[in-house]
């Protein structure tokens, strides 16, 4: 296998070489020019046009004035406040996404906690409840009444 050794002549072209290729990007950069002719034609050139033409139109626009230190500091600071703003509002928004859900987590327990209690007080006629003595009573007709009365009312208000 034969491995390239760069020679003498080649250790001096390409030092030159690499200097031509870093010289060359400017010359690419050059402006562009826009005049009307004689004959009223537009020319595009990178030219600037004869003298006693109109004055060229560059296409390019020129580059923006350097800032100062301080109006850079006092534009950075701007943004940075910005940027703080936007934090705190998305935080605030999260905080209240989180809220909402937990509430309607809670709300849907809730519903499903009085729908379930009212199917089954609905399907007994005398369910038994606590006496307050730690025994146990059948539930009168009355207080049935009146409890499905408040399950119906939960529902509505947890389900609706």
């Amino acid at each position: 296998m034969r491995y390239f050794k760069p020679d003498a002549l080649a250790a001096r072209i390409l030092p030159a070489w690499l200097m031509w290729l870093a010289l060359c990007p400017p010359a690419a950069q050059a402006a562009i020019y826009k005049w009307t002719n004689a004959d009223g034609e537009v020319v595009y050139s990178q030219i600037p046009p004869p003298q006693g033409r109109e004055a060229a139109d560059r296409l390019r626009p020129p580059p923006p004035p350097a800032e100062t230190p301080e109006a850079a500091q006092k534009r950075l600071k701007a943004l940075e406040q910005r940027l703080d703003k936007q934090r705190k509002a998305r935080q605030q928004a999260g905080k209240k996404d989180e809220k909402a859900a937990e509430r309607a987590r809670i709300r849907q327990h809730n519903c499903e906690a009085a729908r379930s209690n009212l199917s089954g007080l609905e399907t007994k006629t005398h369910p038994l409840v606590p006496d307050g003595h730690g025994g146990m009573r059948r539930m009168t007709a009355p207080e049935r009444e009146q409890k499905l009365e408040q399950l119906r009312a939960d529902v509505d208000k947890y389900c609706g």
